[in-house]
């Protein structure tokens, strides 16, 4: 029996929760992936209980991932600035809660001028005050693409480690294949996927299944994913989608038009196109 295909995309509810849902009806799309505020905002949008309730029952049968703002640093070390962001990540929990989302992905954050050490103690104790044992919600620290100055810290060695150490399982990973290829891990590589699922596969919850761009080479620290998975003919994709299809997976492109192509092509890939789930 073949195992269901879990593959959305991040869409844009700035548009509306109404758009939202239309829009992955209309590309056959069983996940989503939404913010609830904008990338650099510290509060949630204030929606109404009334417009959830409609989102709740308008969704249904859709998962929904909440991607969590990039401002929020889980590593400062400045009480103060912890301080807002435990209330920030809290006000964001809650608005998750109220869409009914399954899942919340945040960045590990950057450590700055801390030791790795110091930076793993401080994400270590933002979870642990920050996160509601009664929460349905699954907590997913999510690889990033590095820096050169080595300051981020969301390396999938890195998140294995904290999760290894924290008591709930409901704190998970989120690989997102570009960003990794960005680190230097190729997951396109048929023995380096295969290493890095037996050692990692266990922890993955979700998976970005992005797409370098073509300015983006191996090891790169660049963080850009706008390109068709068939517009980069260097790489092969076809071992990546196929291994990788047994987690749920979000395609982050800025462009509805490139991730309709990737859904088409990805769906192919797999043998369940468009065509014939709609028949």
């Amino acid at each position: 029996m073949t195992k269901e295909l879990r593959l959305g995309g991040h869409l844009r509810a700035d548009e509306g929760l109404a758009y939202v849902v239309a829009t992955a009806r209309g590309m056959m799309y069983n996940e989503v992936q939404i913010m609830c505020g904008n990338g650099t905002d510290y509060t949630p949008w204030d929606v109404s209980q009334e417009l959830t309730a409609k989102y709740r029952k308008l969704s249904y049968e859709i998962t929904t991932t909440v991607h969590f703002p990039y401002v929020i640093n889980p590593c400062e070390q400045i009480p103060q600035r912890r301080g807002y962001y435990k209330q920030s990540f809290k006000k964001y929990i809650d608005a998750a809660e109220a869409l009914g989302a399954r899942r919340i992905v945040v960045h590990p954050g950057f450590k700055k001028d801390l030791t790795e050490a110091q930076a793993y103690t401080n994400l270590m104790a933002f979870v642990e005050q920050v996160w509601k044992e009664d929460t349905r919600l699954e907590l997913l620290l999510e690889t990033d693409s590095g820096s050169k100055n080595g300051s981020a810290i969301g390396s999938a060695e890195f998140i294995a480690e904290v999760i290894a150490n924290m008591e709930t399982p409901a704190i998970r990973m989120c690989i997102d294949t570009e960003h990794l290829f960005a680190r230097g891990v190729n997951l396109w590589d048929a023995a380096v996927r295969k290493d890095f699922l037996a050692e990692y596969g266990s922890l993955i919850s979700l998976v970005h299944l992005n797409c370098p761009d073509k300015e983006v080479t191996l090891g790169s620290f660049l963080d850009r994913h706008n390109t068709p998975f068939e517009d980069r003919k260097d790489l092969s994709h076809q071992g990546l989608i196929e291994d990788l299809s047994v987690f749920p997976m979000i395609l982050e492109r800025s462009s509805l038009a490139v991730q309709q192509k990737d859904n088409v092509y990805i769906r192919r890939v797999l043998g369940q196109p468009l065509e014939k789930q709609r028949a």
